[in-house]
């Protein structure tokens, strides 16, 4: 087992064998996930990000969009966000939000592409359509399956069709000691919504902006709980609302909360800023407060704020005190995000195990939306 913080494993596989004394289902592995994201975060500390590094940091006059779908949408606020620290003009979008640009405008800008494996659809033809109007040059895909991987439909249409893209696949291939299979895949088989790829992007992006060595060390203290909760008596299993609070560094983990939360069929998230929150919302809270409870993303910037929105609550005589999970870091850089992302997997385990539902196979109906092009049916310019 890799570095993690302090949590207790077997009571995954305790939840597990009661699961399947009352339904078939197959064996949860986001506890195994979390174990090895010491040895993901030790691949993506050791990969070559120059070319990404001077990708983001050339034309700096020209604002750089980054845009991506599900996990590589998460990817794409981080990347902004840590334009923004510094000094960089960074936007993140999903594909369909790029193509209400104006097409003069796309010409001012640069784009990365985030995408786990170079096959979404939708990606796929938003690059397409980008690279009709705009210089190769200013194009760039992130990929965590090999560039030259056939699968990998994104890198190969760039390699074959646009050469002056910049290219970049991150395999995930590290070492095995099993003499009949010489390496192992980390981001092979991850969860319905991905978590080692999540923090492999967010690893491989950071290290565009800061040198750093032993992340892992930094992110990780095998002594400190991952969260702490004060349900005000009431259990995981009989909340039904999730407001997810954040300030600047907690926007990507509580995003990624609030994805996790909502394709794991765990509960309906609501996600916004502290401040935004106390504009209102609190007349839902009041009308649904025995099922509504609140996770903090906290670090050293906010963690005051979020102690007085919380006695405020509480002091408040209309309302019963309000269920908090508080998920903190004591930095104020954006390895701080990273840390918050990680230990809300934590947390969403738990939520898992409480209402009986494995994350890694959640009962998502195949309509057949996930593979449409939806550029078919729109009607841009």
């Amino acid at each position: 087992m890799g570095r993690t913080y302090k949590y207790d494993f077997d009571k995954v596989e305790a939840a597990f064998n009661e699961w399947k004394k009352t339904k078939k289902v197959s064996k949860p592995s986001l506890g195994t996930r979390i174990q090895d994201f010491e040895r993901v975060i030790d691949y993506a500390e050791q990969q070559n990000v120059d070319a990404l590094r001077n990708f983001i940091f050339s034309d700096i006059d020209k604002p750089i969009i980054f845009f991506g779908a599900g996990g590589g949408y998460n990817a794409a606020l981080y990347a902004a966000s840590l334009c923004n620290l510094n000094g960089r003009i960074g936007i993140a979008k999903t594909p369909m939000l790029v193509n209400q640009m104006s097409v003069d405008l796309m010409r001012k800008c640069k784009f990365v592409v985030i995408s786990a494996k170079g096959q979404t659809v939708d990606l796929i033809s938003t690059s397409k359509r980008l690279l009709s109007v705009i210089n190769p040059e200013n194009f760039a895909a992130l990929t965590l399956q090999g560039a030259d991987d056939r699968k990998n439909k994104l890198c190969r249409m760039l390699q074959e069709e646009y050469p002056q893209a910049t290219v970049l696949g991150y395999d995930g291939k590290v070492e095995s000691n099993d003499p009949k299979k010489p390496y192992n895949a980390l981001f092979s088989h991850d969860e319905f919504v991905g978590t080692k790829k999540h923090v492999a992007f967010s690893v491989l992006l950071y290290r565009c902006f800061y040198d750093t060595s032993e992340i892992a060390a930094k992110l990780i203290n095998e002594d400190e709980e991952p969260y702490t909760a004060d349900l005000q008596g009431r259990r995981l299993e009989e909340i039904r609302y999730w407001n997810l609070l954040h300030g600047g560094l907690g926007e990507v983990a509580a995003n990624d909360l609030d994805v996790r939360l909502s394709e794991g069929s765990l509960a309906f998230p609501m996600m916004t800023d502290f401040k935004n929150f106390t504009h209102g919302r609190h007349a839902f809270v009041k009308e649904h407060q025995h099922e509504t409870a609140i996770v903090t993303f906290e670090t050293k910037q906010d963690t005051r704020l979020a102690d007085e929105i919380i006695k405020l609550y509480h002091a408040n005589p209309n309302m019963e005190k309000l269920p908090t999970i508080r998920i903190k870091s004591d930095k104020a850089t954006a390895l701080a995000t990273i840390e918050l992302l990680i230990k809300s997997m934590y947390f969403a385990l738990d939520l898992a195990i409480a209402l009986g539902i494995n994350v890694s196979q959640p009962n998502a109906p195949k309509l057949g939306v996930w593979g449409m092009d939806y550029l078919p049916f729109m009607d841009y310019d």
